[in-house]
């Protein structure tokens, strides 16, 4: 079966980092929830789901990066 690489980087980033960084990545980005609905839902800060979503890109892009350049 082959994979999209796009799906490949997901899954590994998902698995690499913390998961409730990857989760309220996923919410932010994939469900298209605001930073104040998340924050209000984990109890955790609006600058927090921040530096989750931060984070998470970061990883995402390097792990883009290494599929590419193989």
């Amino acid at each position: 079966m082959i994979v999209h690489p796009a799906r490949h980087c997901l899954t590994v980033v998902s698995l690499e980092v913390d998961f409730v960084h990857f989760q309220v990545w996923r919410m932010r980005v994939l469900d298209n929830f605001v930073g104040k609905e998340i924050a209000s839902q984990l109890g955790i800060s609006e600058p927090t789901v921040s530096r989750h979503v931060a984070k998470v890109r970061s990883h995402l892009r390097e792990t883009i990066m290494n599929v590419v350049m193989q």
